[in-house]
């Protein structure tokens, strides 16, 4: 009867944990000073984890300063597309409760400053239609690009809380794992199939 009894208990227990969001907080911090994302896990109200991770880009490789904006853009735009299905299941399964997301910084040319915050626009605009489109937006988005124009320098900042149900992510972890794979499958047996056709101009 005892044992009846514990596993009835652990059993609603697990459900509960299954069916409990988890609030998710991340602040996004990038400046000549400040370069770190601050993460906190909520659940039941009560905090569970919080973090602080610094991170340092160089102006090699990965850089984030204006004059390299309109390939990073490029770079963006194929990274959304390539990833278009993993995205879908991800979002669609969260809910976002705040979004705030402000740029600042200029190219110390007037007319080269306005064309690129042209383009930062463009990419939080396709970020932000992503996010409405395929998440449940449950708040008003705050989104601002600020130029200046006598100035050379960058700097963004991002808040926003996001809440999902802990067994819809791990169905979305395993989902999104066969996707990969199948995605690999693929590319694996396209390059076959390119490979094939290459042997058989270079024997003709």
């Amino acid at each position: 009867m005892l044992w009846v009894v514990l596993i009835s208990f652990l059993t609603i227990i697990l459900l509960s944990l299954l069916i409990a969001k988890i609030n998710l907080q991340l602040h996004l911090a990038y400046s000549d000073k400040d370069q770190y994302l601050y993460m906190e896990f909520f659940i039941f109200n009560l905090k569970l984890y919080k973090k602080k991770m610094l991170f340092r880009l160089t102006s090699e490789g990965n850089s984030m300063e204006l004059n390299n904006y309109p390939i990073k853009l490029n770079e963006w735009k194929e990274i959304l597309q390539s990833s278009s299905k993993l995205l879908s299941i991800i979002l669609s399964n969260i809910s976002i409760k705040k979004l705030r997301w402000k740029t600042a910084g200029g190219m110390g040319e007037a007319c080269v400053t306005g064309t690129v915050t042209g383009l930062v626009w463009s990419l939080k605009g396709i970020i932000l239609g992503q996010l409405v489109e395929k998440s449940n937006m449950r708040c008003e988005p705050s989104i601002y690009v600020e130029p200046y124009f006598q100035q050379t320098f960058f700097q963004t900042e991002l808040t926003c809380m996001i809440s999902f149900r802990i067994g819809k992510a791990i169905h979305v972890f395993f989902k999104g794992l066969r996707l990969i794979s199948q995605d690999k499958n693929k590319n694996n047996y396209r390059k076959r199939r390119i490979l094939k056709w290459k042997n058989i101009l270079f024997r003709a």
